[in-house]
C-alpha cells in the first residue's frame, strides 16, 4: 500500500505490483520448461509471493518511469517523488571500504563505481544496474541520460549474456 502511495501512483506506474491481481495473470510473461525457477515462476504462488527474489512483478514501461525519475533527481512529470538526497544516497557506493571487486553497490543497485563490469556492459562508472531472478535487467545511466528494461522469458547462460549484449548495442548506438 505504501509503495502505491508513495511511488506508483505518484510516477505513473499502472503496472506494479507485489502481489499481482488475478485479472493480470495473463499479462505475466511465461516461462518454458528449461527456464531457471520453472513450473514455479509460472504459478499463482510466484504472482502472490512478496519474498525478494519474487518482489516486485511490473512491466518495462514502469520500470523506465522509475528510472526516469531517478535520472531527474527525484522528479517526474513535474512531481517530486523523492529528494535528491534520497536519490543520492540510493546512488553512492556504500560498501566503499571493501577491498574486493564487489566494492561498488548502492542501495539495492549494482554501481559500476571503479570495478570492471562483471557484466561485460560498456556502461559509465556512476550507472546503476539491478538484473531479476527471473529474467529481468535493469539500467540507469545518468552519464548517458539512458534507462533500459529488459524482460525475457528464458533464463539460461545465453540469455543473460544476450541481455548484457542488447544492452551493449544500446551503448553503441550513443557513443
Amino acid at each position: 500500500d505504501y509503495a502505491r502511495e508513495a511511488l506508483f501512483l505518484p510516477l505513473g506506474m499502472k503496472d506494479s505490483y507485489f502481489i499481482v491481481p488475478e485479472d493480470k495473470y495473463e499479462q505475466v510473461i511465461e516461462r518454458s520448461e528449461h527456464s531457471l525457477g520453472h513450473p514455479y515462476i509460472n504459478s499463482s504462488d510466484c504472482m502472490q509471493n512478496m519474498h525478494a527474489q519474487n518482489g516486485l512483478k511490473t512491466t518495462v514501461t514502469d520500470l523506465c518511469r522509475f528510472s526516469d525519475m531517478v535520472l531527474s533527481n527525484g522528479e517526474l512529470d513535474g512531481k517530486i517523488i523523492l529528494s535528491p538526497a534520497s536519490i543520492r544516497e540510493m546512488s553512492e557506493n556504500h560498501n566503499f571500504d571493501l577491498p574486493s571487486a564487489w566494492d561498488s553497490w548502492s542501495l539495492g543497485w549494482n554501481l559500476r563505481g571503479k570495478k570492471k563490469d562483471d557484466a561485460g556492459v560498456l556502461r559509465s562508472s556512476i550507472s546503476l544496474e539491478h538484473g531479476g531472478w527471473a529474467g529481468s535487467k535493469m539500467l540507469c545511466d545518468p552519464a548517458y541520460g539512458l534507462s533500459a528494461a529488459i524482460f525475457s522469458g528464458e533464463w539460461d547462460t545465453p540469455t543473460i549474456s544476450g541481455l548484457n549484449n542488447i544492452i551493449n548495442v544500446l551503448y553503441s548506438s550513443l557513443i
